[in-house]
């Protein structure tokens, strides 16, 4: 289902973790009309822009018309994930699941099927 906006505006960046092929990712977070551009509104981006939004605690992408939550819905966590440690909306594909993941706040959720 469609998500809504959230989201600070932040860079993004990647530094590895340590971990066995563990990389954190961290997305370019967008509010407003940062990332203009046709295909969704609220924030306006073009289809395939991947942002976290905060409001709901969930990783959400533009398909062209809405944006597209990746995941459940989340509840206000503690702004953390561990193992790996990261802040809320970071990404890391995960080599063990073989599967990309965000941080929701206070736990790694799935991207896509296991």
């Amino acid at each position: 289902g469609a998500a809504s906006t959230g989201g600070t505006g932040s860079g993004g960046a990647a530094s590895t973790n340590g971990g066995a092929g563990e990389i954190v990712i961290t997305p370019v977070l967008t509010s407003g009309t940062e990332g203009a551009g046709t295909g969704c509104a609220n924030p306006a981006g073009t289809a395939g822009t991947v942002m976290y939004n905060h409001d709901n605690h969930v990783m959400q992408y533009c398909n062209s018309g809405v944006w597209v939550a990746m995941g459940p819905l989340g509840n206000a966590g503690a702004g953390t994930c561990s193992g790996p440690s990261a802040n809320e909306g970071a990404m890391f594909y995960n080599s063990t699941l073989n599967t990309m993941e965000y941080c929701n706040g206070t736990s790694w959720v799935a991207i896509g099927p296991l």
